[in-house]
């Protein structure tokens, strides 16, 4: 699924290794983790693919960088998998668990329960909206 989280990313646009790790690592990683040395090996497999292609680009007083583009065959193959039907991923969460089974407390403890989440969510929207705002600064939003 990585490879097509990159897929979707330069599906908006042109981006850098470098700025498609920013992106997962500020915008993405809410849904989907994934460290520099993966993004890099699957960039390299999606340009044997024939999914992406790069141009070398140089740059003066600093180092070159190779911006990197989705093909015809990356957008057929973004497009595939939009449209496939998706498999539930297995999620281990102590505060859907707790959820599923507050019937046996009280409202108040339930309420107890879940304000950690609750109080999470706030904090999550705010960093969401931080990280949004540096997503349309990189121009793919």
């Amino acid at each position: 699924m990585l490879k097509h989280g990159i897929l979707g990313l330069l599906s908006y646009g042109d981006m850098t290794g470098y700025q498609i790790m920013t992106v997962f690592r500020d915008s993405l990683s809410h849904f989907w983790v994934a460290q520099t040395s993966q993004i890099y090996r699957e960039l390299q497999g999606l340009e044997k693919n024939g999914w992406i292609a790069a141009v070398h680009v140089e740059q003066a007083g600093k180092p070159d960088k190779n911006v990197l583009s989705i093909t015809a065959a990356g957008r057929e193959e973004l497009l595939r998998w939009l449209r496939e039907d998706t498999q539930r991923s297995l999620i281990r969460n102590a505060m859907l668990m707790k959820t599923f089974f507050a019937a046996n407390v009280s409202w108040m403890r339930t309420s107890l329960i879940l304000s950690p989440c609750r109080n999470g969510n706030v904090s999550l929207r705010k960093r969401v909206g931080k990280r949004r705002r540096s997503a349309t600064n990189i121009g793919i939003c």
